[in-house]
């Protein structure tokens, strides 16, 4: 039997338009719409990749039990019910409906600046919003600053600090790094919630934007990266580095995330959020300091924001974090 839907077994045509996306994703044929949709590990919120037999079919190990099976299956019929308020006139003729690319039709609602600069072909950086989807932010959307400009565009910022009107205070409690604070045109953190929605609704690359005092460029970008949720202390997840910055985070790989009212780190026994003046992925104190204070006159002040293999501890003018899509 095939896929069933209130009740009804669900055209092939529509079947054949969730398959052209996942196919986009695994870059296999596909046959069977149900292992497609259980390669997405609701517990864990991880995306697994699926995987290529001899014959080029998916096929994927891990187990779907009924609750995984009915939450995949009412996405799909979200997906329906949009499908059909979007593309359906109600004064069409019944012979001339087409249904559009599930791809397109997906990226009506994009999840990430990705998905906005495909849909829309908008290469104007700015604020955007966005449907992370991720069961952190229930279906919510969320208003994000998209860099179309930098690595051929598309980067979603997840914190940016800079030489702006207003100082943006990074030593705060856990709630705030929790739900984000600042604003998206100047100095902000999205918050973490935001991060692991969106870091765990595929493979994302993340990417720092570093400028000196003296106006000099450089970036440190790092090919895989994602955080768990707040029940595992957004534990953070790092891939390999390349860029002309230096490596100023791997140290943190693995490690959880802390606050000044909150020390998960590992080492010096919560000194050093004080330390630091920030909340961050703290081992042993890091080197590293992006979340730090924004003081541009400071001299070798550990506080400062700073990226230690490439100033140590002087304090740098400008730091961007972002993330895209593989």
């Amino acid at each position: 039997m095939g896929l069933m839907l209130f009740g009804r077994q669900a055209q092939p045509e529509l079947i054949t338009k969730f398959l052209i996306y996942f196919r986009k994703t695994c870059g296999c044929q596909v046959s069977l719409c149900a292992r497609l949709f259980c390669s997405l590990d609701y517990k864990s919120q991880r995306h697994v990749p699926l995987a290529c037999d001899k014959e080029n079919v998916t096929s994927n190990s891990s187990e779907c039990g009924p609750k995984e099976k009915s939450s995949a299956y009412l996405d799909i019929a979200l997906n329906l019910i949009s499908e059909t308020r979007n593309n359906f006139s109600a004064t069409c003729d019944e012979g001339e409906v087409v249904i559009e690319d599930r791809v397109k039709l997906l990226h009506l609602r994009p999840m990430d600046c990705a998905e906005v600069l495909e849909n829309e072909n908008n290469s104007a950086s700015g604020v955007y919003t966005v449907w992370p989807r991720n069961r952190v932010m229930a279906g919510e959307p969320v208003d994000v600053y998209c860099d179309m400009d930098t690595d051929g565009g598309g980067w979603t910022v997840i914190q940016r600090r800079g030489n702006y009107s207003q100082k943006v205070d990074f030593y705060r409690n856990w709630e705030s790094y929790k739900n984000g604070f600042g604003n998206l045109t100047e100095e902000f953190w999205i918050g973490n919630d935001v991060i692991s929605a969106m870091s765990n609704q595929g493979d994302y690359v993340l990417r720092f934007d570093l400028q000196s005092l003296e106006g000099e460029y450089r970036h440190a970008k790092y090919d895989s990266f994602y955080i768990d949720d707040e029940d595992s202390q957004y534990m953070l997840h790092l891939g390999q580095y390349n860029g002309t910055a230096g490596d100023g985070i791997s140290t943190s790989n693995g490690i959880l995330f802390s606050t000044k009212d909150r020390y998960n780190g590992e080492g010096r026994s919560g000194q050093c959020t004080e330390e630091k003046h920030g909340g961050w992925w703290y081992k042993f104190c890091s080197f590293s300091n992006p979340n730090g204070v924004n003081q541009p006159k400071a001299k070798e002040d550990k506080k400062s924001m700073n990226w230690y293999p490439w100033f140590k501890y002087e304090p740098l003018l400008k730091i961007e974090m972002k993330i895209r899509a593989l």
